[in-house]
């Protein structure tokens, strides 16, 4: 779970050698938490991905970003 994203920025989470598995915007509609189930696509319809690290980066309107870590275990 990320909480605390501004409004409008985007939210995702890539594999260490950079390939995004799934990306969220907060608007002024939805939420400014996020958590991710480990799949690919919400709601249960995407794959799931494979036990690893990964990165978890956010980027808000004004450029500024968070960058983190999160490990999947299965």
């Amino acid at each position: 779970t990320v909480s605390g994203i501004p409004l409008y920025s985007t939210v995702s989470i890539v594999t260490v050698s950079g390939e995004r598995v799934r990306r969220w915007s907060a608007s002024s509609q939805g939420g400014r938490t996020f958590r991710w189930d480990g799949r690919t696509v919400g709601g249960g319809n995407g794959k799931k991905c494979a036990s690893g690290v990964y990165l978890i980066l956010a980027v808000a309107p004004d450029g500024s970003t968070f960058r983190g870590k999160v490990a999947l275990v299965r």
